[in-house]
């Protein structure tokens, strides 16, 4: 807040009219016998230029070549700096994920094999022999390996091979084949009679399986009937003793649930954040901000991640990575990333982005314990950034707003407004000019608004988007906000609003140093229209040495009054005497005067407010017998003062430094002399 420490102008200017009435001489002699004398009391002229001098820094002149010298009131206020800081950021952003592991791996089985001996066929006769073979029908019950890799696997999909090999010297049927698991006797692969497999002597026959949502553990058996018409009466050689071969081979298996100690699943995924709905960044260095990232893994396995943040990067490009050990069935693992303010956030293309992108790594631990998990279980990642300040930030910044706090200014009338009623006054073209800079190299648009109020009334002002990016100053028109006011002008006024930057939504590099800062110099031009004002004030006026004896021989006295008027306003002056007990004891013009009261007239002035030609007055004030006396001897005086601009209805006048009034006043006086 600052104080304008000189009166108001419009005082100022009407007590010119008031200050060289009476110039007395230094030695007043009365002259020894009775006569008329006449003294030329002063000529003087007074120009506005002497306010300009005795106060230069409240009152000031423009040099505007359309309005030279004319008068304003105006000062500066400086405005707090505000600097970008910490509206340069982006709001924090959260997202979450599940990935399920998808189909298991486990370690390829190998083909496995079971036998089946002439005895397991009820058949003794010895190998080697030539002799008719017997007829048989034989059910077979023999174990065979099964997936010897896990415990067991639920088939999601797969095939099951089974190849049977007949090495005995006839024909052979497969009157029902059913491969079991050996602890529940549950199916994992059958083919029923009377579906016979028909293998001739010396021969292999394959049979497929469909393994869809079969379970396998590492233990089968082999159930079915074989049958044989023999050889009849022809004479054939006897085989060895595995004369029948099971082979099962295990192909394209897909788990979707696996009991067992498993090698290392993987699996990879990336997701991307969208930063804002609108920023889009080629570089943003972060000053801070942090991340948090919660884990929860829904499987019998531990689990090694490895997260990376693409486009998150330190000071030598290398992308933010981040390795996590996490337990089986492990919930809640937190971890904090609270080193953001060395990283930044960075576009891997040519265009800014407005995303942060990242890829996790998922690797199961082989610990050589047996597990269980199913092709649904899953890992969940929540991923959490607070608010991301920037030090520094290139690329498509949205609109970003900052507050400009209230800012106060007042203007000190002194007493001068107790004394003064002045109606409506009209202002015309009173500006602020807005000296806002911005360090930013973007363009910065201000909008706000600006307050007067003198305490009783107040305006407001809506302004804008004044750019404050272009050269030079801004001038905003400030008159409505002026006028408006009645009896009491406005001596408070103030300024609060917001800068917007990057209004244009354009690629732009900004500093959070960069700051807006600047003044508001006000601009109250002394081109006015007063219709109707008053002034009213006690003076007192120094007469000089004359002592009481000199002053009754005083009986008569005129003054004779020539007034040239340049100043743009008319003026009438009464007085009222008042002795030391403030009663008012003589009126001034008196009444045998022609005149009640002193009348300086408007001069000429043209449309545009400025004094043309000057107006005259020639005037004779008359004081007689005790009047001169009550005159002489109370010198405090109560002068009333009205006054109104040139203008036609009370339109604006211009009030320059070429403005003056040229006062010349002679006195006459008759003295009385005592001879003796």
């Amino acid at each position: 807040m600052f104080k304008l420490k000189s009166s108001i102008v419009f005082s100022a200017l009407l007590l010119i009219l008031l200050g060289g009435c009476f110039d007395p001489p230094d030695d007043f002699v009365a002259p020894t016998w009775d006569t008329k004398i006449n003294i030329p009391v002063t000529s003087q002229n007074f120009s506005l230029m002497e306010l300009i001098e005795k106060d230069s820094t409240i009152f000031r002149a423009s040099d505007d070549p359309k309005n030279m010298g004319l008068i304003y009131v105006g000062d500066t206020q400086k405005v707090s700096t505000v600097t970008v800081a910490e509206q340069l950021k982006i709001s924090g952003f959260h997202a979450s994920t599940t990935q399920k592991i998808g189909a298991l791996k486990i370690t390829a089985p190998p083909p496995v094999t079971a036998a089946i001996t002439m005895s397991n066929l009820g058949i003794s006769s010895a190998s080697g022999q030539t002799a008719p073979f017997p007829e048989f029908s034989q059910t077979i019950d023999i174990p065979i390996e099964g997936v010897a890799t896990v415990q067991s696997a639920k088939m999601e999909s797969g095939n099951l091979k089974l190849s049977i090999t007949n090495s005995l010297p006839v024909e052979i049927q497969l009157k029902g084949i059913n491969l079991v698991n050996t602890n529940d006797n549950s199916v994992v692969a059958q083919r029923l009679a009377p579906d016979v497999v028909t293998i001739s002597p010396l021969e292999e026959e394959t049979v497929n399986f469909d393994l869809t949502n079969k379970t396998i553990t590492n233990s089968l058996k082999y159930i079915g009937e074989i049958y044989s018409p023999g050889s009849g009466t022809t004479f054939v050689e006897i085989p060895s003793n595995d004369v029948i071969t099971l082979n099962a081979a295990f192909e394209n298996l897909v788990i979707s649930e696996v009991t067992a100690q498993l090698p290392t699943q993987k699996f990879n995924f990336n997701k991307t954040f969208a930063l804002t709905d609108s920023t889009k960044i080629t570089e943003a260095s972060i000053i801070s901000g942090r991340a948090e990232i919660t884990i929860n893994n829904n499987m019998d396995i531990e689990l090694n991640a490895s997260i990376v943040f693409e486009n998150l990067v330190n000071s030598t490009g290398e992308s933010y990575k981040l390795d996590i050990h996490v337990e089986r069935n492990e919930q809640n693992k937190v971890i904090s990333l609270d080193d953001l303010p060395a990283w930044k956030v960075v576009s891997k293309t040519s265009e800014p982005t407005d995303s942060l992108k990242y890829s996790v790594s998922v690797f199961s631990d082989s610990t050589g314990q047996a597990s269980t998990i199913t092709k649904d279980d899953e890992i969940g990642f929540a991923i959490s950034f607070s608010d991301l300040t920037f030090k520094s930030f290139t690329g498509l910044l949205k609109p970003l707003k900052i507050k400009l706090n209230k800012e106060g200014f007042g203007i000190d009338y002194g007493h001068i407004m107790d004394n003064l009623e002045i109606g409506e006054v009209v202002f015309k073209d009173c500006k602020f000019k807005i000296n806002f800079n911005s360090t930013a190299k973007v363009p910065v648009f201000v909008s706000g608004n600006l307050y007067a109020t003198n305490g009783i009334t107040s305006n407001t002002m809506h302004i804008n988007e004044i750019d404050i990016s272009e050269s030079g100053p801004n001038y905003i028109d400030v008159t409505e906000l002026i006028n408006g006011f009645s009896n009491e002008l406005p001596d408070s006024f103030a300024i609060e609003g917001e800068a917007k930057i990057n209004p244009n939504y354009e690629i732009v590099s900004v500093s959070g140093n960069d700051s807006i800062y600047g003044d508001v110099e006000f601009e109250i031009p002394l081109n006015i229209g007063i219709p109707q004002g008053t002034f009213k004030d006690t003076f007192n006026i120094d007469i000089g040495n004359i002592n009481e004896e000199k002053i009754d021989n005083f009986n008569y006295g005129e003054i004779n009054i020539e007034i040239e008027n340049r100043l743009p306003i008319g003026v009438t002056v009464t007085a009222t005497i008042i002795d030391s007990l403030n009663r008012p004891i003589l009126d001034l013009p008196t009444d045998y005067n022609e005149i009640d009261c002193l009348e300086i007239p408007k001069p000429e002035v043209n449309l545009e407010g400025e004094v043309i030609s000057s107006s005259k007055l020639t005037q004779s004030l008359v004081v007689k017998g005790e009047d001169i006396k009550k005159f002489l001897k109370n010198p405090n005086m109560i002068v009333n003062i009205a006054f109104s601009t040139a203008g036609n209805n009370g339109a604006p006048v211009k009030f320059k430094t070429s403005n003056n009034i040229i006062m010349k006043v002679r006195a006459n006086a008759e003295y009385k002399v005592d001879l003796q």
